[in-house]
């Protein structure tokens, strides 16, 4: 049995729905990847400069912890 022309527009809009919703879901999942790849390189960051000698530590930049957390997400997503 056909659908109406209604039923059929009723059913591409839930699709539509539907798939708005998956990739908002994506993006925010993919927004949660980054900021906990954040956190955890802003920790290793911090640890590894905790354990260094006085005269062996640098100031730590927005871009060390950044550019961490890019190599992590790179990583887990290889």
């Amino acid at each position: 049995m056909a659908l109406t022309e209604e039923m059929q527009m009723q059913v591409d809009l839930q699709k539509a729905i539907e798939a708005a919703r998956t990739e908002a879901n994506a993006g925010i999942e993919l927004k949660q990847q980054k900021m906990e790849a954040i956190r955890v390189a802003q920790n290793v960051i911090f640890e590894n400069r905790r354990v260094k000698m006085a005269s062996e530590v640098t100031d730590v930049t927005s871009s060390d912890i950044t550019d961490l957390a890019n190599e992590l997400i790179s990583f887990v997503n290889s």
